[in-house]
């Protein structure tokens, strides 16, 4: 299934982010449509990568949502580039969660439950176990990154700023990308 975001306006529905079936696992900002049409995840995807904006009317009926259903538009200079970095910002945040999320909610899901049951005294775990437990904890790190990053882009006034903000976003997921490629099981 691919998930799209979307924001609640008052006539109409404002597409904000195409996820993949992997990364929909993870990001919740609200309300969403899903569909199992490729097609229709590929024409989201690539007009969000062109900075367009979309929108839906809510009349339509969103859980058989076509591409001719989607009102297409080309926003100015600030908007455009806030829906273009808004989504290569997810796709950065999915170079750690596509490649590790599975893996480690699979293989360390034993070391929560153990926690739970020690009360969350991780004094009680064994350095493997600690190890484990600080990679799980880096992908929340970098959700919470993105999140931070995408509460910014509702404030921006100017391209350098969004500039700025984005730099920041992509390195603060570089850093986590090394914290977490350094924790050795």
């Amino acid at each position: 299934m691919y998930t799209f975001q979307v924001l609640e306006l008052e006539y109409k529905y404002k597409i904000v982010n195409a996820l993949n079936p992997n990364m929909a696992l993870w990001v919740d900002l609200g309300k969403s449509i899903s569909t199992d049409n490729a097609d229709l995840f590929d024409f989201i995807h690539d007009r969000l990568e062109e900075g367009y904006s979309l929108y839906v009317l809510k009349s339509k009926d969103l859980s058989n949502l076509k591409i001719d259903d989607i009102e297409v538009v080309k926003e100015g200079n600030i908007e455009q580039k806030i829906n273009i970095l808004n989504l290569q910002a997810m796709e950065k945040l999915g170079q750690i969660l596509n490649v590790q999320a599975t893996e480690y909610v699979a293989r360390y899901m034993a070391i929560l439950f153990l926690l739970i049951e020690k009360k969350f005294d991780e004094s009680q775990l064994i350095e493997k176990d600690r190890i484990k437990l600080a990679k799980a904890q880096k992908l929340f790190e970098a959700y919470d990154k993105y999140i931070e990053f995408y509460d910014t882009l509702l404030t921006v006034s100017s391209s350098q700023e969004l500039d700025q903000i984005y730099k920041k976003f992509v390195g603060d997921i570089d850093e986590i990308l090394q914290q977490s490629s350094l924790l050795q099981v």
